[in-house]
């Protein structure tokens, strides 16, 4: 039997706070209240929160707090035990409250891949590595350079399809082992933690193009890899979600089974007023699981936009048709907590039984 989720999840976003041995605490306050207790005292209907493992560990602003970062890979390359620990202590500490927080891990990102940053003076037009890249990621995960191209032609330079293609490939080769050993190893560390809800991949896809149908089978077929990794270690009865973008929803979601949905800002987002589509996002949701709950992520929609106007009014419309709601947004030690954006998500729980 599955974990059991709560009636409401209700979400905050603090995607490095795996990676800060002191999870959370503000700068100057070295002893003071950890993210959990911190948050629920501020905002006590707040109960999940979604970390990244592959991912930078600097980013979100603990590069500028070098002492408090595990990143996920050791000097030699290797996935680190500090991590790992700090992993687990964070979920224990979710754990720990009545009501327990709820931790959404997810794995492995997009952006970690094929994020590349725009460079004009680059042949490509793409700084070669992502931003979001892990640091001293295993030589097996770096995406191989082009091949030379024919004589008197330019060499050829990375780009974000030809990353995602090679990095989110099934196989049996050295990238595979490694995605393995990297899932086993989380799977293993927090095998019996039933607050986890275990996220393959952020935001996959190759192309925002519906017409890629041989690299969104592709996809599937990766996906079912790390999910049948992942149930090897952290046991079968497992929450499994995944995200993904609009134009591969439908043939993501129903190759593959999962026992959450976790829709981002492109897949709620109908005609650019976002509340609108909220309600079709739930039927699609339901057409691929019925039995499974769908979180309405605010993941992707411009800082401009998410006023605690806003906030209210996503997560009123969720919350009316019985769904769940998660928004991005900062957290110690980088930035305060957005207090205006918890007031929304505030005002919008009491506004629904």
């Amino acid at each position: 039997m599955l974990p059991a989720l709560p009636r409401r999840l209700i979400g905050y976003g603090a995607y490095n706070l795996c990676f800060d041995n002191m999870l959370g605490r503000p700068a100057n306050q070295p002893n003071g209240p950890d993210f959990f207790h911190a948050l629920r005292q501020r905002a006590p209907f707040v109960n999940l929160v979604k970390v990244i493992v592959y991912r930078n560990a600097g980013i979100e602003g603990l590069n500028h707090f070098p002492d408090r970062r595990e990143p996920l890979y050791t000097e030699e390359r290797e996935i680190s035990e500090y991590f790992l620990n700090n992993l687990r202590s964070l979920v224990d500490t979710a754990a720990g409250f009545n009501p327990k927080f709820y931790v959404q891990v997810c794995i492995f990102s997009y952006h970690s891949v094929a994020g590349l940053l725009k460079d004009p003076n680059a042949p490509s037009g793409y700084y070669p590595i992502p931003p979001e890249q892990p640091e001293n990621v295993p030589r097996e995960l770096v995406v191989p350079p082009p091949p030379p191209p024919p004589p008197g032609q330019k060499q050829t330079q990375p780009n974000p399809v030809d990353n995602a293609r090679w990095f989110f490939a099934p196989g049996i080769d050295a990238r595979t082992h490694k995605q393995k050993e990297l899932v086993a190893q989380l799977g293993q560390k927090l095998k019996g933690c039933d607050n986890v809800i275990w996220e393959l991949a952020n935001e996959l896809r190759v192309l925002d193009d519906s017409g890629h149908r041989a690299d969104n089978q592709n996809l599937v077929a990766w996906l079912g890899q790390m999910r049948d990794a992942l149930r090897s270690n952290a046991g079968q009865n497992i929450n499994i979600t995944t995200s993904t973008a609009i134009l591969n929803e439908g043939q993501l979601l129903t190759g593959l089974p999962l026992t959450v949905f976790d829709f981002h800002s492109g897949q709620w987002n109908a005609t650019g007023d976002y509340t609108s589509g909220i309600a079709d996002a739930k039927a699609r949701a339901a057409s691929y699981n019925p039995q499974a709950p769908l979180i309405i992520n605010d993941d992707g929609v411009p800082d401009s936009l998410r006023s605690p106007v806003n906030v209210k009014r996503w997560a009123s419309a969720a919350f009316d048709i019985g769904l769940n709601f998660a928004t991005k947004a900062p957290y110690p030690p980088a930035r305060d907590f957005d207090d205006a954006r918890l007031i929304g998500l505030r005002d919008a729980n009491a506004a629904t039984s």
